[in-house]
């Protein structure tokens, strides 16, 4: 079935832009993703394929390159850099994920080849944006998460333990959403103009302004989101969700499992006698972090 995007091209170059290149291919794009001999990072990066470190073997790389084609070129080399040209040529969009001016220092940049194709949208997305104080500084998902905020949001309910990172590269993600989006509006300004333009996604900007809540604590209550063990921060404490069984294990019950609130509570214990498991359940202790609204 052909996705909303079908018929247009994009190339993709540098490895944070993997997120964005996938969400267009997925969308129908035909889209080329060009590596170094040495192949992109996440080639590098497990986890692989029974255990065994292979460029080949990487299921992350796997995953975030479904449905792309691929091309190997060194740009430093003038035969290469001449098919990056043409590549560009007939491209709808560049998804350009390397460090601020590396591919203009080369003359295979925005400012050099969209003179040629003013219809082209070329998305750069970089730690800091492509301006500013801290344009070239580099950094890491660690860094990125840090700075942007989310990590204060994301722990336990003991405040003496520091604040903890999500795994999988979510700044990378974020960034790759944020710049498919303004890829999107610049396609269909693009149908009413015929121009294409420079789109300057900084990954910094990306996470802070994804905090899940946090940013707009503080602007509109100035209210700090608390975190919470096994459960979205909050201004003030909700529900527990884990609870430790009888077994000594854990069990996480989300939404929809333990009401939340006192008038329901009734319902669930007549539903569990009907299957004889509710004995202990009317003890009020098990009540009694449950909310009156």
């Amino acid at each position: 079935m052909p996705g909303p995007l079908t018929g247009l091209t994009a190339l993709e170059i540098g490895d944070r832009g993997e997120v964005a290149g996938k969400l267009l291919a997925d969308a129908g794009v035909e889209l080329i993703r060009v590596e170094p001999p040495a192949g992109a990072r996440t080639r590098h990066t497990g986890p692989f394929v029974d255990d065994r470190p292979d460029p080949d073997a990487s299921l992350r790389f796997a995953y975030l390159n479904t449905n792309k084609r691929g091309v190997t070129l060194t740009l430093t080399e003038p035969g290469d850099a001449a098919r990056w040209r043409a590549l560009v040529a007939r491209a709808d969009i560049v998804v350009d994920s390397t460090d601020p001016g590396a591919l203009d220092a080369l003359g295979l940049g925005h400012d050099t080849l969209t003179g040629d194709s003013p219809s082209l949208v070329w998305c750069a997305i970089t730690p800091f944006g492509l301006t500013g104080p801290r344009r070239d500084w580099a950094t890491t998902d660690l860094v990125s998460m840090a700075l942007g905020g989310p990590p204060m949001s994301t722990g336990y309910d003991d405040h003496d333990l520091p604040p903890i990172r999500a795994d999988g590269e979510h700044s990378f993600w974020m960034a790759g959403e944020y710049a498919v989006a303004g890829i999107v509006a610049a396609l269909l300004q693009r149908t009413l103009t015929g121009k294409g333009q420079l789109i300057d996604v900084s990954i910094h900007e990306a996470v802070a302004c994804t905090t899940e809540g946090a940013f707009e604590s503080w602007e509109y209550r100035r209210r700090i989101n608390q975190r919470q063990t096994g459960r979205h921060s909050a201004p003030t404490p909700t529900p527990p969700s884990q609870f430790l069984s009888g077994d000594g294990h854990y069990m996480q019950i989300l939404g929809g499992g333990v009401p939340r609130r006192k008038h329901l509570y009734p319902l669930l214990l007549e539903w569990l006698d009907a299957h004889d498991a509710g004995q202990a359940l009317p003890d009020p202790g098990y009540s009694r972090a449950l909310s009156d609204g």
